[in-house]
């Protein structure tokens, strides 16, 4: 018998207190997607949407001079992916992260229009920090390189954290990592 696979999804909501890392969806090593839905156009808004982590490891989505910036930071590398200039009508924003047995693929969305990509050496197969997560801003040790706690400035609905199907995780390594990492 074939195993179903699954999709784990969360939604999250801005004003909640930062989320511990056993309660923020499972990214290790896998494909995910990373969705903020916006309460109204972009229109020059900026600041943090989602960020898990810390300086040392994790992931952030966050707007910046007119563009969606995805930043992920893992093993003392941090890779930035920067779309497009944003035309300040959007209202749904999205990072797809397509996990390619090590290495992974991002494309940056505006709906569902491709708006820039790039690609992360070695996505993390354990746990990427156990700092938690944010919605809206990003307290403590930012994961990017913005001053904390960077809110975002326009109207935030909710972010959606959809990672990818269950056959995507090295499960023996991924064991192994978390049991020698802590």
């Amino acid at each position: 018998m074939t195993a179903t696979p699954t999709v784990d999804q969360r939604v999250l909501y801005p004003g909640t207190a930062r989320l511990p890392v056993a309660a923020s969806p499972d990214l290790r090593g896998r494909s995910y997607r990373v969705e903020a839905e916006l309460g109204a156009p972009l229109d020059g808004a900026e600041g943090v949407l989602v960020a898990c982590g810390d300086a040392q490891a994790g992931f952030t989505l966050f707007v910046r001079d007119a563009a969606l910036v995805h930043l992920y930071r893992h093993g003392g590398r941090s890779t930035t992916t920067t779309s497009e200039p944003l035309t300040g009508e959007e209202t749904v924003l999205a990072a797809e992260v397509t996990y390619l047995g090590g290495d992974a693929r991002v494309d940056l969305r505006a709906g569902d229009l491709v708006i820039g990509g790039g690609s992360i050496e070695h996505l993390a197969r354990a746990r990427v920090s156990y700092a938690g997560l944010d919605v809206g801003r990003d307290r403590g040790m930012p994961v990017g390189d913005y001053d904390a706690p960077f809110p975002f400035t326009g109207s935030l609905r909710r972010i959606v954290i959809r990672n990818g199907l269950a056959e995507d995780v090295d499960a023996a390594g991924s064991l192994s990592v978390e049991l020698a990492t802590g």
